[in-house]
C-alpha cells in the first residue's frame, strides 16, 4: 500500500497535479525529552503489572485470548480481516467477527478496524483491494508501537499516557502494540476526518514527535493478533491488558 501511494503520488508530481502540503506542527516541541516525562510517570514496568491490572480478566490459554479480544473489540457482525500481510481475498481472510470467534484465526495479523466486505480502488489506482483504507465501514480503533524502546519503558509509557486505550498486545517480538478508541478522541466518519482528526492531530502533532512509528497512522493499519504462535521469534503474540471502552491504563 505504501509503494502504491509513493507510485501515485509521483504521476501525479509529473502530471502537474501534485501540490506539497505544509507539516502540522507538532504540539510536542522536544519529543525525546517529553516521552521521558511520561516514561518517569509510569505505573508499571512489567507485563505482569499490566495483566494483573487489565480491567477485564485475560485468559492464560492464547486461544481464549483470541476470542476475548475479538468479542470485546469488534462487533458480531463486523467484517474482520486476519491473515498474512500479503493476503487480501475473501472469504479466507475477511469474515464476520461471529464466524472467527467460532474457530482459530492463524493469523498473524488483525487490521485495527471492521471491513465493508466491497471492493475498493487501490491508492495507486490500479486494481481493487478488500481491505485498504477505502474499504473501511467504521472507524473504531488506531494502533501506535515504538521500534526502538526497551520493553520496560514501552510498558511505562503506555501505562503513564493520557489516552483512550483499549488494549495492549505483545507482538512475540521487540514491541507492544496499543490500541486507542478512535471515537473517544474525536468525531471520526470519514477519511476526511480520519487525516484530520486522527492522522494530522493524533500522530503527526503528538505521537510521532513522542517517537511512536509514524507507519501506523493509517486506518487499515496492520496489528498482531493475540493468541498467535510467531514462528520466527519462537514466541505467542499475547494480549496484555485490555478495556471493553478506551481509557488510560
Amino acid at each position: 500500500e505504501i509503494s502504491d501511494a509513493i507510485r501515485k503520488a509521483l504521476r501525479d508530481h509529473n502530471g502537474g497535479t501534485f501540490t506539497p502540503q505544509p507539516r502540522p506542527k507538532p504540539v510536542v516541541h522536544d519529543g525525546a525529552k517529553a516521552r521521558q516525562q511520561i516514561i518517569n510517570q509510569g505505573k508499571y514496568s512489567t507485563e505482569q503489572e499490566l495483566l494483573s491490572s487489565s480491567p477485564v480478566s485475560i485468559p492464560a490459554d492464547p486461544i481464549e485470548q483470541q476470542r476475548l479480544f475479538l468479542k470485546t473489540r469488534f462487533q458480531w457482525k463486523d467484517f474482520i480481516f486476519t491473515g498474512g500481510s500479503t493476503q487480501s481475498g475473501i472469504p479466507e481472510t475477511i469474515k464476520p467477527c461471529c464466524q472467527w470467534t467460532d474457530e482459530v484465526s492463524p493469523g498473524p495479523f488483525v487490521i485495527v478496524n471492521p471491513l465493508n466486505g466491497y471492493p475498493a480502488p487501490l491508492k495507486s489506482g490500479n486494481g481493487m483491494t478488500y481491505r485498504g483504507d477505502g474499504n473501511i465501514s467504521f472507524y473504531r480503533h488506531a494502533m501506535g508501537e515504538f521500534d526502538t524502546l526497551s520493553r520496560e519503558d514501552q510498558v511505562r509509557f503506555w501505562s503513564a499516557i493520557q489516552l483512550p486505550i483499549v488494549a495492549l498486545i505483545d507482538s512475540g517480538g521487540k514491541s507492544i502494540h496499543c490500541w486507542f478508541d478512535v471515537q473517544k478522541w474525536a468525531t471520526v466518519k470519514t477519511p476526511e476526518q480520519w487525516k484530520s482528526e486522527i492522522k494530522t492531530k493524533l500522530y503527526d502533532q503528538l505521537l510521532t514527535p513522542y517517537g511512536v512509528d509514524a507507519a501506523c497512522s493509517n486506518a487499515a493499519r496492520l496489528s498482531r493478533l493475540p493468541g498467535v504462535f510467531r514462528t520466527e521469534k519462537q514466541a505467542y503474540q499475547r494480549l496484555l491488558w485490555l478495556s471493553p471502552e478506551g481509557r488510560p491504563v
